[in-house]
């Protein structure tokens, strides 16, 4: 089976098409304005696999499944029935389907990313994982048991949205002082700012930062904080052996991961004898897609022994592009 994993995200689009054998046959990437619709996602979607086809002569006739990541919800959390998609969902995953004449799986894309660190990537080996994405957004996904975890409602795993004050800023998820507004990339910048530091961009501040801006580093540092009680109580509660965290931020170990490491050592369950490793993203900007791909392969029934033994597919851990 030939298969197509895409990762539509807010501002990117990453598409990936591989074999069984863990081939990458192409891989493409364009910029895609945040604000579209389900209609303009799915003619996107389309021009992005079109585009890879033309620029690497590849032939779809074998493509027996597609792979599909969005951002948000992708299972409608007011249906009874799980397999009921939120209308932007289903518009898109229908347009690919028709279009491609493909049965298309898909998912959110933090999940996938999770499943793919998971199979190929820097939770591998590990049945059970936390995958934080820590970028113009903030998400999650988690892997208990060696599966997804979707929920009753297929919102589970939306660590950006854990509520760390009651009092805080109004969320545009309905929520108050939720952790995507402390420390996504748009809310350091602005933390940014307060101290006197103007920050144009996620490249400028991970600059200043390593450089040792004393301003920057303490917002970074601060922010890695609140992640890492977020991620403490959540480790708590789903026990993962392993924490991946992907996003701009995750380049900086000592003043991110370190801190998420000892928020996770300190508060959760110290005194229990277990190890939780803590590490950066292994597949960038491309995990979401590979996602689709290993969703693809698990659910046709290849071997899982046979797939986990596998390497990643080439290129992948090669990759430390930050999709935005």
């Amino acid at each position: 089976m030939n298969g197509s994993g895409h990762s539509l995200q807010r501002h990117h689009i990453h598409v990936v098409v591989a074999n069984c054998a863990h081939e990458i046959v192409g891989r493409y990437s364009a910029p895609v304005p945040a604000d579209s619709q389900a209609a303009e996602r799915a003619a996107q979607a389309i021009r992005a696999v079109e585009e890879l086809v033309r620029r690497e002569s590849i032939s779809l006739a074998p493509v027996q499944g597609i792979g599909l990541g969005l951002p948000g919800f992708v299972q409608n959390p007011a249906s009874a029935d799980r397999h009921a998609m939120t209308p932007f969902a289903g518009h898109v995953a229908a347009e690919l389907g028709r279009h491609f004449g493909a049965p298309v799986l898909t998912d959110n894309n933090s999940r996938l990313a999770a499943l793919a660190e998971v199979t190929w990537g820097a939770a591998r080996g590990f049945d059970n994982a936390v995958y934080l994405r820590w970028s113009q957004g903030v998400g999650g996904g988690l892997v208990v048991n060696g599966s997804l975890v979707h929920g009753a409602h297929g919102a589970a795993g939306e660590i950006g949205h854990t509520s760390c004050d009651p009092e805080g800023k109004p969320c545009h998820c309905g929520g108050r002082g939720c952790l995507e507004g402390l420390i996504s990339v748009p809310a350091l910048l602005a933390a940014c700012a307060e101290r006197g530091v103007g920050v144009r961009d996620a490249d400028e501040l991970i600059g200043l930062a390593a450089g040792g801006r004393p301003e920057v580093a303490g917002v970074l540092r601060g922010a890695a904080v609140a992640a890492g009680r977020v991620l403490a109580a959540l480790a708590a509660q789903v026990d993962p052996e392993c924490v991946v965290v992907y996003g701009e931020p995750a380049v900086l170990d000592d003043l991110v991961l370190a801190p998420i490491r000892e928020q996770i050592a300190t508060l959760s369950l110290p005194s229990a004898p277990r190890s939780i490793e803590v590490r950066g993203s292994a597949l960038g900007g491309d995990a979401a897609a590979l996602g689709g791909v290993a969703l693809l392969l698990r659910t046709t029934g290849q071997d899982l022994a046979e797939l986990l033994d596998r390497p990643a597919p080439e290129a992948a851990a090669d990759n430390e592009g930050t999709s935005r």
